[in-house]
């Protein structure tokens, strides 16, 4: 496998396809760019109830080490690292991220004149990317962290530090998804710093074939499980785009 497309195809294969509305696939329309270093693509996950967008650094292929990023309408934030050209066991990595609330289909905008990349994430929170680097600039509402070194003792390099809304945070694991482990600690984080940790399998139903599937297409059911087995969570951002059933 040529590693420089590595990031996608790593994705599809070890990452849960997950449940989303029909609507889906009518919102995802397919768009691909390239400005600076950085190659911009929106797709349907193979299954076509869920849109992706991918962020790749058109210079992997010099040496195989780089840091790519995907986004997804399930509030998916994946960081993907290429540590070199060995095996995918050993030099592979992902640290798996989720934003709340799911609003709408991500996208990402080129700016020509600022030489950057915005990404609007299912959230509706932005990020931005500079072209010539694919250094991240910024992401609205939350305070984080970038190493520029790509190596497999940073946790992936890029850190959500804080959120003013819930998010939540599987981790970092070589090899695979964080989450294709059901022991796996994911934790929960709200606005005031407050944590909740639950298992994968709590958060994911895993079939026969080895794909896995976030529990809840909606933050009505997350915000109900979540107001159970996480009480102490700020979860308004989650209740403040409906009203709670009792």
């Amino acid at each position: 496998m040529n590693r420089s497309y590595l990031s996608l195809s790593f994705i599809l294969v070890i990452l849960f396809l997950p449940h989303q509305s029909k609507s889906t696939e009518d919102s995802c329309i397919e768009e691909r760019a390239t400005l600076g270093v950085v190659q911009m693509s929106r797709t349907l996950s193979p299954s076509g109830q869920s849109c992706w967008v991918n962020a790749h650094n058109n210079l992997a292929y010099k040496d195989l080490i780089y840091r790519d990023f995907m986004f997804g309408s399930d509030g998916l934030f994946l960081v993907f690292n290429s540590f070199g050209a060995g095996p995918d066991s050993r030099d592979t990595g992902a640290r798996e991220y989720y934003t709340f609330p799911r609003r709408m289909t991500p996208k990402f905008v080129v700016d020509l004149e600022k030489d950057q990349i915005k990404i609007i994430l299912a959230s509706g929170e932005s990020l931005i990317f500079e072209a010539k680097t694919m250094r991240v600039l910024s992401m609205s509402h939350a305070v984080f962290f970038e190493d520029p070194k790509v190596n497999p003792h940073n946790q992936g390099g890029f850190e959500i530090q804080a959120h003013a809304k819930l998010f939540l945070d599987c981790g970092f694991k070589i090899g695979e998804s964080p989450s294709s482990d059901p022991q796996n600690k994911c934790r929960f984080r709200d606005p005031k710093g407050q944590s909740c940790i639950v298992r994968s399998q709590e958060l994911f139903i895993y079939d026969s074939d080895g794909d896995r599937f976030f529990r809840w297409n909606d933050d009505v059911g997350l915000a109900q499980y979540l107001s159970q087995r996480c009480e102490h969570l700020d979860i308004s951002s989650l209740t403040s785009v409906f009203k709670m059933k009792p």
